[in-house]
């Protein structure tokens, strides 16, 4: 299953979408016991980016660098859009129990 893996310490591998099977067989023939999880460098991800796609290695850190920044870009509209959504909520309840103490309304 981890052939493809450059560092037999450092096993990794990639699923098509849709299809786990290989993986879930791989998950389920583990021994049992503690595993340690780590994360991929991004040169080693770029790496192997250019060997299975067949991009030059920088062109893929380039490709990953730029998604990473689009993704931070996306997370902190994100984060500003909840903190409006809270504070517009906030007012909201203000406003509402203001006419609830004016007109006594439901």
């Amino acid at each position: 299953f981890f052939q493809g893996a450059h560092d037999p310490k450092r096993l990794h591998a990639l699923c098509g979408l849709g299809n786990y099977s290989e993986l879930q067989q791989a998950i389920t023939n583990l021994p049992d016991g503690a595993m340690d999880y780590g994360s991929i460098t991004e040169s080693d991800l770029a790496e192997a980016f250019s060997s299975l796609f067949g991009v030059d290695v920088a062109e893929a850190k380039s490709g990953l660098q730029a998604a990473r920044a689009a993704l931070s870009d996306i997370d902190q509209l994100y984060q500003e859009m909840l903190l409006q959504s809270a504070e517009g909520e906030a007012e909201f309840a203000a406003a509402r129990e203001r006419l609830m103490k004016k007109g006594g309304g439901a």
